[in-house]
């Protein structure tokens, strides 16, 4: 076990507004940070609620020694589907002697510290992540899909509804895990969410199927099917 020393003043600002995301998003950098420095070449981080569907498949494509994971958060705007590209650390990937990985614990801590009012729910998470890469691209992988709980609804059924299909073909890439985003369990009214029983029942397509609904042949197949079944082209 790795024991992280927070600095006071982090601890304070930290506890005082109960964030237990924040404090999760900084452990996880510092926790790579010091397995590195005992000897390790390579240190990976998954979140409790990443679900891996297809162990044997999945791999860590990281060439610069660093990686974050790439984030389609699909929205539902009407009867379309708008997406949104960001950035997550619900994987991370990190190699000794990066210089990134120092770098985001500087800026999670600097945050925190001098700009308290910005540490919202996803301040020091896909919020900070998705400014850094807009203004610098950082280094993504993208084999773990990212759910919401419309498709959490959705493949809780039994396949991939239109979101599903959707998100699939947005996020362009074959999946072998995915972020189950349980901290959209019990939502605040007004929010989206899924319950209890609808991530159950998710995960166990998805780990009966290898992650079926996201498939990213299927995906495109269904809409080809449609766009036939329509008359189009």
């Amino acid at each position: 076990m790795v024991l992280v020393q927070w600095p006071a003043k982090l601890i304070d600002l930290l506890e005082h507004r109960r964030h237990i995301v924040q404090q999760t998003n900084l452990a996880r950098l510092r926790c790579a940070r010091e397995i590195l420095a005992e000897g390790a070449d390579r240190a990976v981080w998954f979140d409790a609620d990443v679900l891996v569907y297809a162990p044997d498949a999945l791999t860590f494509d990281a060439p610069d020694g660093f990686a974050l994971c790439r984030e389609v958060w699909v929205q539902s705007v009407g009867e379309s589907h708008q997406p949104v590209y960001c950035v997550n650390q619900a994987v991370v990937v990190a190699d000794r002697g990066h210089p990134l990985l120092d770098y985001l614990i500087w800026a999670h801590e600097t945050l925190v510290r001098d700009r308290p009012n910005n540490v919202r729910r996803f301040g020091t998470a896909t919020a900070l992540l998705a400014a850094i890469h807009a203004a610098t691209p950082l280094p993504l992988v993208g084999n773990i899909a990212m759910l919401n709980p419309t498709m959490l609804r959705e493949i809780a059924r039994g396949d991939a509804g239109p979101v599903t299909r959707d998100y699939v073909r947005r996020h362009g890439y074959s999946t072998q895990a995915a972020n189950l985003t349980l901290s959209m369990l019990g939502a605040s009214p007004g929010e989206d969410s899924a319950t209890e029983a609808e991530f159950d029942a998710a995960v166990d397509v998805l780990l009966a199927t290898r992650g079926a609904p996201l498939d990213l042949a299927r995906a495109y197949a269904s809409a080809a099917s449609s766009a036939q079944s329509r008359g189009t082209r």
